[in-house]
């Protein structure tokens, strides 16, 4: 990272409300808010724009390190949750500003909780594959129903242990979709993160 991105973000953290935007390259729109800068972070970066983007691999802790408590909302982008491996939850809430008003924003889908919840369920975002008999296949959309479900269960009650409030969002567009998913898409929006030692 560079050092002189994290001094204007640092800089900017003191005057102003400041967004991160993880999943969108420095070609992709960001929000236009009064009162608000925000700043891009993924793998890919094009040349030819001034805007401050953080090139990074955010599966990596360092990045996350440095940029702790510095965002008063974070945004992980649509079709971007599959990236992550393990639970990436922990490290985006320590992003955030510790005051009342700092979100978490992200697709309710893929879910943390759908590969632990039962051994043959599998998941990539993708495609569900599920073993079964031939004469299972009628409760195949059934299964998966009530898998995702409970996986949103059980991801809502984990978001409350990081957060004071959790709101899951299932009829509504994603607050800053993409231009090519603008109708109901299922989302989180957790606010006010709790104390970290």
């Amino acid at each position: 990272m560079h050092h002189q991105h994290l001094e204007k973000i640092k800089a900017l953290s003191k005057k102003k409300k400041v967004g991160l935007f993880i999943g969108r390259d420095n070609t992709e729109p960001l929000p236009e808010e009064l009162g608000w800068s925000w700043i891009s972070l993924d793998a890919y970066e094009e040349e030819g724009t001034d805007r401050i983007h953080l090139k990074e691999n955010f599966n990596h802790e360092k990045p996350f390190f440095l940029l702790r408590n510095l965002f008063d909302r974070v945004v992980v982008d649509q079709e971007t949750w599959k990236f992550f491996e393990g639970n990436p939850l922990p490290r985006l809430t320590h992003l955030l500003k510790p005051i009342k008003a700092s979100t978490l924003i992200f697709e309710a889908e893929p879910s943390l909780f759908l590969r632990p919840l039962a051994k043959k369920y599998f998941y990539d975002h993708v495609d569900i594959q599920v073993p079964m008999k031939f004469e299972e296949v009628k409760a195949y959309p059934a299964m998966i129903l009530n898998a995702k479900k409970t996986a949103r269960l059980h991801t809502r009650q984990y978001l409350k242990t990081l957060f004071r409030k959790v709101e899951l969002i299932l009829n509504e567009p994603f607050p800053y979709p993409t231009n090519y998913r603008t109708k109901a898409d299922p989302h989180y929006i957790a606010s006010d993160p709790k104390s970290f030692s």
